[in-house]
């Protein structure tokens, strides 16, 4: 957590929320999720993007995101 703590302090958009889940770890991938749409990044030498268009998907992966919110620390 050390590492996304220090990379909190380089952030200087003003409209931004961090939080940091006590039992999740850093991994390879983000998940972005707008509108319809669920986008799994998976970064590495050659980074590969699944995009999944789908309502259903995209209110379950919002779901579980505004869960691990709650339960995260500032």
């Amino acid at each position: 957590h050390e590492k996304a703590r220090s990379a909190k302090e380089k952030v200087t958009w003003k409209k931004i929320g961090i939080r940091y889940h006590p039992t999740l770890q850093e991994t390879p991938s983000t998940v972005w999720i707008y509108g319809d749409k669920v986008a799994i990044v998976v970064w590495g030498e050659q980074p590969l993007v699944t995009l999944i268009r789908s309502k259903q998907v995209a209110h379950s992966y919002r779901a579980f995101f505004d869960v691990l919110w709650k339960e995260a620390k500032k």
